[in-house]
């Protein structure tokens, strides 16, 4: 972890950051850019920032790949705030997580029906979004009573 951003100047810590990333040691060059941005949010700002998009994107991705969705949101949510990534489904990606998670909660809680709609519409958009998706629908459209949805989704 990085010591606090005064100790280091600009150039230092972009330095840092690169090095990290050439690692790809994405949490330690997060961390020295987020420094850097913090002592100095204009200091070659389109490479830091361009960093950090690439950065954020790479953690976002392997917290996908790890099922850690809500960390995944939000490392997306970052980049997206400094670039829109037209030429990426990040966007789709985020709404799909969100919908895994709002269904996955709703179904530990017992709200099946809360669930089985949620589900619904995870399953019309992203029906392989995590490996346990299609699993975790039909049981919350069997304990919803909802046939129309185990037919449509092919639970057995």
């Amino acid at each position: 972890t990085p010591p606090a951003a005064g100790v280091f100047n600009p150039e230092e810590l972009l330095a840092r950051a690169q090095e990290a990333a050439r690692r790809s040691d994405y949490e330690t060059a997060m961390a020295w850019l987020e420094a850097l941005r913090a002592q100095d949010a204009n200091f070659k700002r389109a490479e830091v920032e361009s960093l950090l998009v690439k950065t954020y994107q790479a953690l976002g991705s392997q917290y996908r790949f790890e099922g850690r969705y809500g960390a995944m949101i939000e490392k997306k949510k970052k980049a997206l705030k400094i670039s829109p990534l037209s030429d990426t489904t990040w966007a789709f990606t985020i709404n799909a997580a969100k919908l895994y998670l709002s269904a996955r909660g709703y179904l530990d809680a017992g709200n099946y029906g809360l669930a089985a709609d949620v589900f619904r519409r995870l399953m019309s958009i992203a029906p392989t979004f995590s490996g346990d998706t299609k699993t975790l629908a039909c049981k919350a459209f069997g304990a919803a009573g909802d046939t129309g949805a185990l037919t449509q989704f092919g639970c057995q």
